[in-house]
């Protein structure tokens, strides 16, 4: 049996089954006073089954993906671009002004390669949320994590908290799917110059988490699905092309 430090991040990855995961124990926000904190939109390479697969992440400098934090605090956070394309992260589940919220050409320009956005807004709502692009399919393409906001009013658990963010596989290029889910409609993939259109997505499939009694669980969906959240909330869905919906 494997017992979690409430102050670490376990990050398991395997062919059937590889977990995002958030520090359970500490903010990873900047709080008032403190710099933001840096969190990188890059690519990496996944080992499933064997075959490599090249996806996106979105990540702190110390590889923790996503960031966890309470409601009342800052959100204070320095988003950089590391892929050679545009990109932009949009805060599902916050509710922060307009100008943040992340959404290309609605709320904020596609951020380009090399550079950088600063957030800072006030957290008002607690909850299992994520982090996701808007941009082309990237977010089919692996580019979410998870973000956690906390209401420092609730009473502790005695439990150990272990965030586990899901996604949809296939080594197949995602715009090809779209295109034959569209009819072979031809069309053309943005948001994949830099990677050749070889850039692929991660299915997490049902596999067991390790831990011992008193083992706490929240978890999020990306790819468009479902899930049941943390205090009550669902998911909303995104459209094929990764824009929001009316719920989203």
């Amino acid at each position: 049996m494997l017992s979690l430090s409430r102050r670490r991040v376990l990050q398991l990855t395997s062919a059937s089954l590889a977990l995002g995961l958030v520090d359970g124990g500490r903010s990873s926000i900047a709080q008032d006073g403190e710099r933001a904190v840096s969190l990188k939109i890059e690519s990496r390479t996944l080992d499933v089954d064997g075959k490599a697969a090249r996806v996106f992440a979105i990540a702190q400098a110390d590889g923790t993906p996503g960031l966890a934090g309470e409601k009342g605090k800052k959100f204070r956070v320095e988003l950089v671009n590391q892929v050679g394309e545009e990109s932009l992260i949009h805060w599902h589940g916050l509710t922060p002004p307009s100008e943040q919220d992340g959404v290309p050409l609605l709320s904020q320009p596609p951020l380009p390669p090399g550079q950088s956005y600063h957030y800072d807004f006030l957290h008002n709502r607690a909850g299992t949320f994520w982090m996701h692009s808007h941009v082309g399919l990237q977010e089919q393409q692996l580019m979410a994590a998870p973000l956690i906001v906390r209401d420092p009013s609730e009473p502790p658990a005695d439990e150990q908290e272990v965030v586990i963010l899901l996604h949809d596989f296939t080594f197949r290029d995602p715009w090809e799917i779209l295109q034959e889910l569209r009819g072979g409609m031809a069309m053309a993939a943005p948001g994949n110059a830099g990677h050749g259109g070889q850039m692929q997505s991660e299915q997490m499939p049902g596999g067991q988490m390790p831990g011992g009694h008193g083992s706490g669980m929240a978890m999020t969906e990306s790819g468009g699905g479902q899930t049941g959240l943390h205090g009550g909330m669902q998911m909303p869905e995104t459209d094929p092309m990764g824009q929001p919906t009316a719920n989203a």
